[in-house]
C-alpha cells in the first residue's frame, strides 16, 4: 500500500487501478468470485426448492447461521459442506462449472451415422472445442 501512496503523490494515478495491478488483489478477487457464485446458486436453488435457511441446514447436518455465511458469500467452505450442498440441492456439472469458473460447460452429445455405416460421436464445449470419438459397429 505504500508504494501505491507513493505512485498516487507523485503522479496522477488512479489507485484503484494501481491496487488492481497486485497478485494479492488478483488472488483474493478470484477467491470471493467463486464464494459470490456459490451464494448465488444456493440461495436461488434453496428458493427454487421451497426451503428456509433453518430447514436446508438441519437436512444438511448444519447451522442455519452457516447457510446464512454461505449465502452472502461471507464463508470458505471445506469440500465436506460442498458435496452436501452438492447431494441436496441437486447440483451437477454444469452448476459447478458455473461456480468455480471451469470454461468447459458440457453442451450436447450427437451421434451420427455414416454411409460406411459407422458411428461417430461428437461433443461440443464451451468455447467452440468439439471431440469427435469414431467407433465401427
Amino acid at each position: 500500500m505504500k508504494n501505491i501512496n507513493k505512485k498516487i503523490k507523485n503522479k496522477n494515478i488512479d489507485a484503484i487501478a494501481e491496487a488492481r495491478k497486485g497478485k494479492r488483489f488478483q488472488q483474493y478477487s478470484k477467491d470471493a468470485t467463486s464464494r459470490i457464485r456459490l451464494a448465488v446458486e444456493v440461495y436461488n436453488t434453496r428458493n427454487s426448492m421451497g426451503l428456509s435457511q433453518q430447514v436446508l441446514a438441519k437436512q444438511i447436518g448444519s447451522t442455519q447461521k452457516i447457510i446464512s455465511r454461505v449465502e452472502n458469500g461471507d464463508m470458505n467452505i471445506g469440500i465436506s459442506l460442498l458435496n452436501r450442498f452438492i447431494e441436496k440441492l441437486n447440483f451437477n456439472s454444469d452448476t459447478l462449472a458455473r461456480i468455480f469458473n471451469c470454461g468447459i460447460l458440457y453442451h450436447s452429445i450427437e451421434i451420427k451415422t455414416n454411409a460406411k455405416d459407422e458411428r461417430s460421436e461428437e461433443t461440443q464445449y464451451e468455447g467452440a472445442l468439439t471431440f469427435t470419438a469414431q467407433t465401427n459397429k
